[in-house]
């Protein structure tokens, strides 16, 4: 066995052995699948029939075949193969290079590979995923260069080269990667079924038919809906603009615009215009669009696509001041009497009312709508604004949640890929001291609590200003300007990473949102990377925050408590560095993940007043 140095980054706790890498024939069995032929003439309905196994059959997300579509007589045995429950198969020809585990009985046709004999060697799930990363899939697109079809072979496969570590750690890393699995399947079918229960609810509580009452109804609501033409509801005289995609910029305005594209693929039922990403009108000022300005409560639909999503509305809300403005191909509409944020957006987003504008759409490879056909539709709504709020309340509440398992799922996937990428993946290791300077307050700067000041120009930033890896300004005393002034280097800017050296040891903060002037107390470390180009700040923080800091620090204690941390201790602490791109991606990865732990933290209430969503 060959001994490889390069071992992953990231690993867990209690695994230090180096991993192995082998010719991948050297340890399974390998065989192709064959058909019987021709097949339609083997295909069966009886009960005693075999598993068929096709592509189709495996599953979009999860790594088990489980069943089967068709079966085939059981006198087609001796021109396929067999396979059995805790086999291996890896697609050779349409999904390339897809392994799979066996989860029944069955027979493979010869667009699949069967790996046998992987239990000296290999844990199975961590092999099925191992054969699946892109360095495998890299592996097999090199292999198979200069063929007529990109299709795998036994061959092929047996001359991949694997890199694998102890079976120990295979397992444990096969679980892990398993549990994730299940964990993206299980927030894909959550989301799937809030989907469907946001649709079916669009259809029932809204009415249908000519109707003037919805199928369900939140109680104490019995008041028959009111029935108007378009232009009784809606204003329609509001002007849009025609920008185009190319007179719009993400990075500064003065006045946001809501393109038509956005309301098509981006934007839900209603716009949160603080939030949502909206971009700004090129050049342009408020002056530029008199009488165009836009409020909350305002609709603007979508006048053209490429299909029936014509006529996709959004509502504006939650612009606080905000200039906006409506776009090319759009109509915006405003509402004559008010009625409560949210109701119009989901409701003109209904089938309820969208079959309305189905046959007034015009055009071939592209729909429009125009604005006096979309005058002709009927708009139904309750009197009762505490109606209307209690609907809007509840499409707003299934949004959230859909939104939260989709980011989930997002999320779930993001850290599949980056454990996978880890298995096998070669990164440099240095020393702290090597990529970053550490400074602190030295003795003769030290500052006595009594100079700290209520309020100032200068802020000062000490241990217990740390909260959750930032820094809380609320909480941060001041100091004179001469105490600032007195050296450069704990002069903290935006970007800073600082470590607590006294008190509660190790803790880590990164500076982001500081507007004034700062410095440390002698409690602090301000790390400063040595060359941006080789350190992604965000990175390092990462890296630092994480536990691999404690760890060397108790590490170095030697059977005591150390109760100072100093630079002598920290100089030789071991950092992994990636490419510097790789860096920032991870930095960028583990702030999406601190994104998250916000999110739940914040999880809405769902009671809506009559309608509980679980």
């Amino acid at each position: 066995m060959t001994k490889i140095t390069d071992i992953p980054a990231i690993r867990f706790k209690g695994f230090s052995d180096t991993w192995e890498q082998r010719k991948f024939s050297d340890l399974v069995q390998i065989e192709r699948g064959g058909s019987p032929r021709p097949i339609d003439d083997f295909i069966t309905d009886s009960p005693d029939g075999l598993n068929w196994v096709k592509i189709g059959d495996a599953p979009a997300q999860g790594n088990y075949i489980t069943k089967t579509a068709e079966k085939i007589k059981p006198e087609g045995l001796s021109k396929t193969r067999e396979v059995h429950p805790g086999d291996l198969i890896l697609s050779n020809s349409m999904s390339f290079g897809k392994p799979y585990i066996m989860g029944i009985d069955g027979c493979i046709h010869d667009g699949w590979l069967l790996i046998r004999n992987t239990y000296k060697v290999f844990d199975l799930t961590f092999l099925c995923h191992l054969l699946g990363t892109p360095q495998m899939i890299i592996q097999y697109k090199s292999l198979a260069a200069g063929s007529t079809v990109n299709n795998l072979n036994k061959e092929l496969v047996g001359n991949t080269v694997v890199t694998i570590p102890t079976i120990k750690e295979q397992r444990v890393l096969g679980q892990y990667l398993e549990t994730l699995d299940n964990l993206i399947t299980l927030h894909q079918r959550k989301y799937d079924k809030l989907t469907n229960v946001k649709k079916s609810m669009l259809g029932k509580m809204f009415p249908q038919n000519g109707s003037n009452v919805p199928e369900i109804r939140f109680k104490g609501f019995t008041e028959a809906w009111e029935q108007r033409k378009f232009d009784e509801v809606f204003d329609c005289t509001i002007p849009n603009n025609t920008l185009s995609r190319a007179e719009l910029n993400y990075e500064s305005g003065s006045v946001r615009n809501i393109h038509y594209g956005d309301i098509l693929i981006k934007y839900g039922s209603v716009v949160d215009v603080q939030n949502d990403e909206i971009p700004f009108a090129t050049g342009k000022s408020s002056d530029d669009f008199k009488g165009a300005l836009l409020r909350d409560g305002d609709i603007i639909i979508a006048d053209t696509a490429e299909d029936e999503t014509t006529g996709k509305a959004c509502e504006i809300g939650n612009s606080q001041g905000l200039d906006v403005v409506s776009g090319l191909h759009t109509m915006v509409c405003r509402p004559r009497n008010k009625m409560a944020l949210g109701y119009l957006g989901y409701y003109l987003n209904s089938d309820a009312y969208h079959h309305q504008l189905l046959p007034l759409m015009q055009g071939i490879k592209v729909l429009s709508l125009s604005r006096t056909n979309v005058q002709k539709t009927m708009v139904c709504y309750p009197k009762s604004k505490a109606e209307q709020q209690l609907i809007a309340n509840c499409f707003r509440n299934l949004d959230n949640l859909i939104t939260l398992h989709q980011r989930e799922f997002v999320f779930l996937c993001k850290e599949k890929i980056e454990i996978i990428r880890y298995i096998k993946n070669t990164w440099e290791q240095r020393k702290l001291s090597e990529i970053a300077t550490m400074h602190a307050r030295i003795g003769w700067q030290n500052l006595r609590t009594s100079e700290f000041l209520d309020n100032g120009d200068y802020m000062l930033i000490t241990g217990t200003d740390f909260m959750d890896g930032a820094v809380n300004f609320d909480t941060c005393h001041y100091v004179e300007r001469e105490r600032y002034e007195q050296d450069k280097h704990i002069q903290i800017r935006n970007g800073s990473i600082l470590i607590t050296k006294d008190g509660t040891l190790g803790k880590v903060a990164y500076i982001q949102g500081l507007t004034m002037p700062a410095t440390l107390n002698a409690g602090v470390f301000n790390v400063e990377i040595r060359d941006e180009k080789e350190v992604d700040n965000r990175y390092l923080f990462q890296y630092l925050k994480a536990p691999f800091l404690m760890d060397y620090v108790d590490k170095k204690a030697t059977g005591g408590t150390i109760k100072h941390l100093n630079q002598n201790i920290l100089v030789d602490f071991p950092v992994v560095l990636p490419q510097k791109d790789e860096q920032a991606k991870i930095g960028e990865y583990f702030l999406g993940i601190d994104n998250l732990i916000t999110l739940h933290q914040r999880k809405p209430n769902f009671y809506t007043g009559g309608y509980y969503a679980e």
